[in-house]
C-alpha cells in the first residue's frame, strides 16, 4: 500500500426491542504499488447489510454488550442458557479493473469482485463472554486459482469464535 488514500462510508443502524438492523456502503480510492513500481490508484466500492434477533428477550438500542436474561449457568437453583441471536449478513465488495490494468494481479487466476452471505448464531453466556457460530459463503466474480489446476467459484467456511470483553 503505497500512495494515495481516499476512503468514506456511509452507516445506518435501526434497533427494535431485540431485533437488530445494520447496513453500510462505502467506497473511495486506495494506492497500492510492487516494489520500486509506481502506485495504481485503485477504486474500491463495497456495502453490506445484517439483520440480528434475541430471541431470549433482552433488548438493545446499540450493537454493544447484550447482558443475558438469565446468564449461562448449570446449578439448578439458578439455571440458565444465556442469550441467543441468530443472525444474516450479505456483502459484495468489488475492486476497479485497475488492479488488472495495474499489473497487481492477474485476471486468469484472481476476481475484482465477490459476494459473501453470512448466517450464524450469537451465544451470549454472560455480559462478558460471547461465542460465534457463523457459516460464511462467498461467490466470486470468477473463478479463483485454488490449488495446482485447480479453479472455485465458491468457497465456504465453519467457524466458532470465543470473544471475552474486559
Amino acid at each position: 500500500e503505497r500512495g494515495i488514500r481516499e476512503l468514506w462510508d456511509l452507516h445506518l443502524a435501526y434497533f427494535y426491542e431485540g431485533l437488530s438492523v445494520i447496513g453500510a456502503w462505502g467506497g473511495g480510492v486506495n494506492s497500492f504499488a510492487k516494489k520500486n513500481a509506481m502506485p495504481v490508484a485503485l477504486p474500491i466500492q463495497g456495502w453490506h447489510i445484517a439483520a440480528a434477533y434475541l430471541l431470549t428477550g433482552e433488548t438493545m438500542n446499540e450493537r454493544a454488550i447484550i447482558d443475558p436474561i438469565r446468564r449461562f449457568d448449570l446449578r439448578k437453583s439458578s439455571f440458565g442458557l444465556g442469550a441467543f441471536e441468530p443472525f444474516v449478513r450479505y456483502s459484495e465488495l468489488g475492486l476497479g479493473e485497475e488492479v488488472f490494468t495495474g499489473g497487481l494481479a492477474d485476471p486468469n487466476l484472481w476476481p475484482n469482485r465477490i459476494q459473501m452471505t453470512d448466517v450464524g448464531v450469537n451465544w451470549y453466556l454472560n455480559r462478558l463472554t460471547k461465542i460465534y457460530f457463523d457459516w460464511q459463503h462467498a461467490m466470486y466474480g470468477q473463478p479463483v486459482y485454488y490449488r495446482p489446476n485447480g479453479l472455485r467459484s465458491t468457497s465456504d467456511i465453519l467457524w466458532v469464535r470465543l470473544q471475552f470483553y474486559y
